[in-house]
């Protein structure tokens, strides 16, 4: 079951290595691309997605690539999972019904709990920062689980 999106897991993905890096540094697409297996191209478009908002900042050329627009401490996984998905999991019904809960007379069974589970969750995504998720990112899961394409070794 994922709760986020492909693209979400990409952009999450890509900021923690970001995060890893050296704060003056840049890493290229082809380069970011390569490290998580993801196609070049959709993940440009995902990164692009962040740069209005403040998150990562690109620049082309020979020394060009994309780097953490402000220090990993102050990106929450929040910002991160709305700009990419928008507030579609903290605002749709987990049974995918259309009207659950307009007119807060009929709600779905599982309407009531799953919006206790979701706010728990959204306030876990605003408290936890880049930089802490990257400090959890060893080099095992990196050399295991980066890589989207690879299959489970572990």
């Amino acid at each position: 079951m994922k709760l986020i999106s492909l693209s979400a897991q990409y952009a999450l993905t890509a900021l923690m290595i970001l995060a890893k890096e050296k704060s003056d540094s840049r890493i290229s697409a082809n380069e970011l691309s390569r490290r998580i297996g993801a196609p070049k191209a959709y993940l440009s478009q995902v990164m692009a997605k962040l740069i209005p908002l403040g998150i990562v900042n690109s620049s082309r050329g020979k020394s060009g690539g994309v780097a953490l627009a402000k220090s990993a401490d102050d990106i929450n996984v929040l910002d991160i999972i709305i700009a990419i998905d928008s507030e579609a999991l903290f605002g749709e019904c987990v049974l995918g019904f259309p009207s659950c809960g307009d007119d807060r007379r009929h709600f779905c069974p599982m309407h009531k709990q799953w919006g206790m589970l979701r706010e728990q969750i959204r306030l876990w995504m605003a408290d936890t920062s880049l930089a802490r998720l990257a400090a959890d990112m060893d080099a095992k899961w990196m050399d295991n689980y980066m890589n989207f394409n690879k299959k489970e070794e572990m």
